[in-house]
Parts: C-alpha cells; sequence; structure tokens
C-alpha cells in the first residue's frame, strides 16, 4: 500500500476544506488538478470578489502536504469576478482626482502630481497609481484586486 497522493486526491481535500470552513463549492471557487511531466499542480480561480483571496491561500496551503514532489499552487480572481467592483472603484478614484479623500470609505487616497497614493487604516501604502489615459479603469481594476485579497468587501455595492 502506497502513501502516494495524486493531486487530483489533494484538490479533492481542499474543495472539502473550502466547502466545510466556509460553505464554497465550485460555483464560486474552482479548484482544478493537474499533472505534467516535471510535476503537478492545482490551480484555484476565485468567481465571487466577495472572497478573500488570501483566506483561500491559506485553507490551500493547510490542505496541500505535496509528500516530496514538485507542486504548483496558485490561487487567483476568476477574470470578470472583480468587474462591478473595478468600475465602483474607477469612479470614486475620478471623483477623488482633484481632492483626494477617502476610498471605499477604508482607504485614504492622496494625490501628488499624476500619482495616486493609497493607504489603508494602518498607515500602510497598498498602491501607487499613476494617472494617464484610462487611469482611472486601470486603477480602479488594481485596487479592485488589493480590496478583495484583504477580504474587506462589505458594503461596497
Amino acid at each position: 500500500m502506497s502513501n502516494y497522493e495524486t493531486s487530483a486526491d489533494r484538490a479533492k481535500r481542499i474543495r472539502k476544506a473550502l466547502k466545510l470552513a466556509h460553505g464554497r463549492t465550485g460555483r464560486t471557487v474552482s479548484v482544478r488538478a493537474s499533472n505534467f511531466s516535471q510535476g503537478s499542480a492545482i490551480r484555484i480561480e476565485i468567481k465571487d470578489a466577495d472572497i478573500a483571496l488570501d483566506v483561500v491561500q491559506g485553507i490551500a496551503k493547510a490542505c496541500d502536504v505535496t509528500n516530496g514532489c514538485t507542486q504548483f499552487l496558485t490561487v487567483t480572481y476568476a477574470h470578470g469576478a472583480l468587474d462591478a467592483l473595478a468600475a465602483v472603484l474607477a469612479e470614486q478614484l475620478a471623483n477623488l482626482r482633484e481632492t483626494g479623500g477617502k476610498l471605499l470609505g477604508l482607504f485614504s487616497v492622496y494625490i501628488q502630481g499624476n500619482h495616486y497614493h493609497v493607504y489603508d487604516e494602518t498607515g500602510a501604502k497598498v498602491a501607487d497609481l499613476t494617472e494617464c489615459e484610462g487611469a482611472d479603469e486601470l486603477a480602479g481594476r488594481r485596487m479592485a484586486r488589493v480590496v478583495a485579497a484583504r477580504g474587506i468587501l462589505s458594503g461596497w455595492e
């Protein structure tokens, strides 16, 4: 009897842990396993912006014991998962362009020349965004990743 565990087995364990810990299913988080000549990979795609990237990473890392084989584990947001949040943030950044202020009521935005400097509630810089053509949309997308990854989305609609 072997103790070998396939990447599909590890992916199944991650799916089960996500469901037990947070009730997340394949509708909100996709967990896929693949094998190739030099190892294996587990790719996790978050389909819902309300789910914090770091929470899913933590669960996945806790479940993923690789038994010494080459293993790649990636956690990302699905294409389009952050679109609604990015649009809200882009609009708010456009409104803050002249004066600076609060973004989502959580982040402080200071404008210096053609840069947006964004800080969290502790004063730590979370983004440095350059203003250019289409900057509000690009900045909105970048901030959407920051906000979603930190899991602080309550009340942004």
